[in-house]
């Protein structure tokens, strides 16, 4: 096992943990997905002060947030004018969330080094989506060609087992990957197909189990799978993982709060 993990991003879900020198080493960090969270990307950019930040998401904006927070505004003036103030006090209190959400949006992503997409990631180019192609010029402007230095997180809902294909001719370019693995249990085959192409550019230094959704049934293995990998330029033959027992203390958080990590072993027999 690589002994430089560390964990990246929030506790819970949202948080990932990966091999320090794959971050440490790369000039940008690709986040594809963010959602209303963007620790990951935040906390690459303290570990790394240099590096820059390129996100991606066609489900989020400053404007969907603030729309969030008029919504929540409107359900508490509502329950209030019923006398249900447990109901009202805690409309307010997600009104200020989505309010807090919406200025730190626009706070991090200041467009000059830390820069948002509102687009999905997808195989095609279209006025709502964006593709491998577009963004690599964007990832690889300040090394050319010049080894690994872009940090790919990818957290797409499925999508990945559609677009990630894209980003293997270009494996010698990324330093190391976080990627959730979504609906194993439907798309185990893909999933199979994937690692095994992965396999040949990256090593995989971290497993862990999303308990946000069950097992797959008469298995051990969550529907969830969240992979870290570096590339296997980075990494020592000797530290390729043999015996290893998830979660890991001090490191690993379940996702879904105050329910149990799924317990993952992985061995050479």
């Amino acid at each position: 096992m690589v002994e430089d993990l560390v964990r990246i991003g929030r506790d819970n879900d949202g948080g990932y943990v990966v091999s320090r020198r794959t971050i440490a080493a790369a000039t940008v960090v690709l986040g594809l997905g963010v959602n209303d969270d963007w620790s990951f990307e935040r906390d690459c950019t303290v570990l790394n002060p240099a590096i820059r930040v390129v996100a991606v998401d066609g489900s989020v904006s400053a404007s969907l947030f603030r729309l969030h927070a008029l919504k929540a505004a409107a359900r508490a003036v509502f329950a209030a004018l019923r006398l249900r103030v447990g109901d009202s006090a805690h409309a307010l209190r997600r009104m200020v969330r989505w309010l807090r959400t919406a200025r730190d949006f626009r706070r991090f992503f200041d467009g000059r080094t830390r820069i948002f997409h509102e687009r999905f990631f997808a195989t095609s180019e279209g006025p709502a989506q964006i593709t491998w192609a577009t963004l690599k010029p964007l990832l690889t402007r300040d090394r050319p060609g010049e080894g690994p230095h872009v940090f790919v997180k990818m957290d797409i809902e499925g999508a990945e087992y559609r677009t990630l294909q894209a980003l293997l001719p270009d494996a010698s370019l990324i330093t190391g990957m976080a990627i959730e693995f979504h609906d194993c249990d439907l798309l185990w085959e893909r999933f199979a197909e994937l690692m095994n192409a992965l396999s040949r550019d990256f090593v995989v230094v971290h497993v862990h189990g999303n308990n946000c959704v069950p097992l797959i049934p008469g298995t051990r293995c969550p529907g969830a799978i969240e992979i870290s990998l570096a590339n296997r330029s980075m990494v020592p033959a000797q530290a390729t993982p043999r015996d290893v027992r998830y979660p890991l203390a001090g490191l690993d958080m379940p996702n879904l709060v105050g329910h149990p990590d799924y317990p993952l072993v992985f061995t050479d027999a």
